[in-house]
């Protein structure tokens, strides 16, 4: 036999041996993925790690070895073995999900809002998204509330000057005006503020949630009072270079007058804002002046599209803006149903006020929000193997071929889509810069009336094998 011959024997030899390998590889994943999906999950996890052991780059059962491990309640472990997935399949919704709960059990917050956020910029609008979303809601203020003790822990080595100069903070006004039931407004006129400022794309504005959060830290949490002495403090702890204040006063009945400024932290300066005053139905008037007051002060030269952006009015029912500012006092005060309560009552007198609708769902995130999370419950895990990522193929009738599955938007980029809702977005973008300095707020910041929108549009759907978790 001569030498090209036996060449060819061993490389037949090989090509077989490689296809039963695979054809064994396969069979162990086969075996395990169905295991998995009859909650037998030490079976799942002796016919994995035969499959892994064969092909340590197979996806599928590096995924699926960590959901078995994840319900065996092994996070660690569960956690190493989705990471590998990850790397592999970075639009992969399940590995998103289970490796956000493996990192919520795992103690990391910061990490868990990171993955999350993720999966909420893949995942469609369905009951799994929005049950990411109210977990994000709440991890991410009690992130805002760590990173607020470390600043006043911090504090002393806090150096003003390197504060960025477009950064605002909007304190609550004094309530000068005798009327108790008027010093609710302090709350629903900031956080009226910080929803205009905010359009303009030059400043970065501290959340109304981050201010209070301080305020409670620092004793002033009901009483929401800060003074001429303590507003740099204030500043300088939420990494805002400008900080507004001021003062409401009623001058005659059902009449307001607000006066209000900003002081520059860095240099002591400040500057007033014109007194505005209305009566007190036409409260959205007055806010959208002061507002415009405010920034012409700070001398922003406003884009037509800011303009446009801060002259849409949330609400000019005077009933739904006290029952919203009633609900923020509640929230507060961390009484998430009483909170539902007076956000609902503000829709119904307006049912477009989209603020309130986005605090309902807010209130209803803390209300329902579990220490720890729930372990997804498997409905349905298909036998194929392969990437989670490629399409579905039809059955020729209009539907799907197999089971039923859930589906998410196929992204090829790591940017934040530009079809995300407001309030999604801007959780995703809070997550993104989470630390000790300045933390972006959790809420949509966007004061329109209309609904956001709830779809991807025509992002196109990939197989997931296994059904997300519904709520039960």
């Amino acid at each position: 036999m001569n030498r090209v011959a036996l060449a060819r024997i061993v490389a037949l030899h090989a090509l077989v041996a490689a296809v039963l390998l695979s054809g064994c590889a396969s069979s162990y994943y086969s075996r395990g993925h169905k295991a998995l999906e009859r909650k037998k999950y030490d079976e799942a996890i002796g016919e994995l790690k035969q499959a892994i052991v064969q092909n340590v780059h197979d996806a599928g059962a590096i995924r699926d070895m960590g959901i078995a491990m994840y319900y065996k309640d092994r996070p660690a472990l569960a956690n190493r073995f989705l990471n590998l997935a990850a790397k592999q399949r970075p639009n992969d919704a399940q590995i998103l999900y289970f490796l956000g709960a493996s990192f919520e059990e795992l103690e990391k917050p910061d990490k868990a809002i990171e993955v999350y956020s993720r999966y909420a910029e893949l995942s469609p609008l369905n009951e799994a998204r929005k049950q990411i979303e109210a977990r994000l809601v709440v991890l991410l203020r009690q992130q805002m509330a760590k990173d607020t003790r470390k600043m006043l822990e911090q504090e002393q080595a806090i150096d003003v000057q390197n504060i960025a100069n477009n950064s605002v903070a909007v304190l609550y006004f004094s309530n000068m005006t005798g009327d108790e039931e008027l010093g609710l407004i302090q709350k629903g006129l900031a956080d009226m503020l910080i929803t205009d400022l905010s359009q303009v794309d030059e400043l970065t504005v501290v959340e109304r949630a981050r201010l209070q959060q301080l305020l409670d830290e620092m004793g002033l949490g009901m009483s929401g009072m800060v003074d001429e002495q303590t507003a740099p403090r204030v500043g300088k702890l939420l990494g805002a270079a400008k900080v507004v204040n001021g003062a409401l006063l009623g001058l005659r009945e059902q009449e307001l007058r607000v006066d209000a400024g900003f002081e520059n932290i860095k240099n002591g300066q400040k500057e007033n804002a014109e007194k505005q005053t209305g009566l007190l139905k036409d409260f959205y008037k007055i806010e959208k002046d002061l507002a415009f007051a405010i920034l012409d002060l700070m001398k922003i030269k406003l884009t037509p599209k800011e303009r446009e952006a801060i002259e849409r009015i949330p609400t000019k029912n005077l009933l739904a803006f006290m029952s919203y500012c009633k609900a923020l006092d509640y929230e507060d005060r961390g009484m998430w149903d009483q909170a539902s309560e007076s956000y609902q009552t503000a829709l119904q007198n307006d049912p477009k006020f989209g603020m309130a609708q986005t605090g309902l769902q807010r209130a209803k995130a803390f209300s329902t929000f579990s220490p720890v999370p729930p372990k997804p419950k498997i409905v349905d895990i298909k036998s194929t193997g392969g990437d989670a990522n490629k399409p579905r193929q039809s059955d020729g009738k209009g539907g799907k071929s197999g089971r039923e599955t859930a589906s998410v938007p196929s992204l090829a980029r790591n940017t934040l889509p530009g079809g995300l809702p407001d309030a999604t977005a801007r959780l995703f973008q809070t997550a993104r810069n989470v630390s000790p300095g300045f933390v972006p707020g959790i809420e949509s910041r966007k004061p329109t009336t209309e609904a956001s929108a709830t779809s991807f549009g025509t992002a196109a759907p990939i197989e997931v094998k296994i059904k997300l978790p519904v709520k039960q």
